[in-house]
């Protein structure tokens, strides 16, 4: 659910090599039990849609292994702020780290 739009998101395109150190992708794919739901219990994000429905397609679209950041940003009207927000690179790494599990949000 984002922005009160629910859809399909290929979340495992984020791990692709080039986009697995975004914050997005360590969003969705480690912190998703910390992420807010909504009231029947689908992770929300409080952003645009229009920028996920633009990226979704994007993201479905990609082939091969390696995706460079410049292939999914061309063209978004959104992308000035959502993009740096979400493609912001990380040290934090989409896989799960020893004491995760120790936190109350795993």
């Amino acid at each position: 659910n984002v922005g009160g739009t629910v859809m399909a998101f290929p979340r495992d395109a984020l791990r692709r090599e080039g986009l697995w150190h975004t914050c997005l992708a360590v969003l969705l794919s480690r912190f998703d039990g910390w992420m807010l739901k909504d009231p029947n219990g689908i992770h929300f994000i409080d952003a645009e849609p229009c920028y996920f429905i633009w990226l979704a397609a994007k993201l479905g679209d990609l082939t091969g292994n390696h995706t460079d950041l410049s292939d999914i940003c061309e063209g978004s009207p959104a992308v000035a702020f959502y993009h740096d927000l979400f493609f912001a690179t990380t040290a934090l790494t989409v896989d799960a780290q020893h004491g995760d599990g120790d936190s109350d949000g795993f």
